[in-house]
């Protein structure tokens, strides 16, 4: 299972993740894997665990995580930073997937897209840790370097009617919802669908526009009904798959995911490795084989020889006795 988070899961996710930490400290920061960090926050409700992985996902998790017994560098750096802070505000920049987390003098900034990052920024936009260092040719990250946030799509939250109609220009219905609002194909699909539009449709006149943006507009709102179709992950239902599964939470869908995304991956590399164990065990019994066939050839080519050294031998032998 893939998942690929979209600006839709980390709205809902920021909604209910603030409601839980927003106001509370950062109590430590550990990290557990190669890209993925827990920062664990005493809250008015008690503990809460927050798990970060670099592009892929951050939650709240009812899962208990071991971590290493020796911290990272990584983290702690982190610590030193944002130790005993309070998380003043988290938030979702425009309808980006990018994430900020105000910590008051530093700012967590955890991108999304690509291959992902995480950053810490001083109240300057300089940058004191990023995860990977990395450069466009209107951005830089690395550290010292001024924090610049990624152009960002129009916000369909914001958007006009008048600026919905212009992103069609040159482009067919789902393509212009996908590309220029940044909705993912699937949510771009849904409009077009909810609208009655094909989506592969160009040259949209007035009206198909305006039903498009209703129909988006509708989306927007919908209430949170988190479930998985077609093994992803959506915060609400899309007409055209059956649900398999629904959940209270957003977070609670992401944190069942990827545990037992974790827990197949676990028993794949079990799996794999039996397999290599006994792809080892046949190239050593082939390699036996091999070699014994080449012992019994030898045998046989020269066996008028053997059997004649073994004749000398035993009458040799029967001489001695007499």
């Amino acid at each position: 299972m893939k998942q690929r988070i979209s600006s839709f899961d980390i709205r809902v996710l920021i909604s209910e993740i603030g409601k839980e930490i927003t106001g509370a400290y950062l109590d430590k920061v550990q990290q557990i894997g190669p890209e993925l960090f827990k920062f664990s926050f005493s809250s008015k409700t008690g503990k809460k665990d927050l798990l970060i992985e670099i592009g892929k996902r951050f939650n709240l998790t009812s899962y208990s995580i071991k971590a290493p017994e020796k911290p990272s560098q990584l983290s702690i750096v982190l610590r030193k930073y944002l130790e005993n802070k309070k998380l003043e505000k988290i938030d979702q920049h425009e309808f980006d997937r990018v994430v900020v987390m105000d910590f008051g003098e530093h700012s967590l900034v955890l991108e999304f897209f690509s291959h992902g990052n995480m950053l810490l920024i001083d109240k300057e936009s300089k940058i004191n840790l990023n995860f990977r260092s990395e450069e466009w040719k209107d951005r830089k990250i690395k550290k010292g370097e001024g924090y610049r946030f990624p152009n960002a799509g129009l916000n369909p939250y914001s958007i006009t009617l008048d600026e919905f109609k212009e992103i069609f220009t040159e482009k067919d219905a789902v393509r212009g919802l996908a590309k220029s609002l940044s909705f993912g194909g699937e949510y771009a699909e849904e409009i077009c669908y909810k609208a009655g539009i094909d989506k592969n449709k160009e040259k949209l006149d007035d009206e198909e526009k305006e039903r498009l943006f209703s129909a988006m507009r509708q989306m927007l709102f919908s209430k949170t009904e988190p479930v998985m179709q077609n093994n992803q992950l959506f915060p609400f239902p899309l007409s055209k798959s059956d649900v398999q599964k629904s959940y209270k939470t957003m977070n609670e869908a992401v944190d069942e995911f990827y545990l037992k995304e974790q827990e197949e991956s676990q028993k794949l590399k079990k799996l794999r490795k039996r397999l290599d164990e006994q792809i080892n065990a046949l190239q050593r019994f082939e390699k036996e084989i091999l070699e014994n066939k080449e012992k019994g050839d030898l045998i046989y080519k020269s066996y008028t020889d053997i059997e004649r050294m073994l004749d000398k031998k035993k009458g040799k032998f029967v001489a001695e006795l007499d």
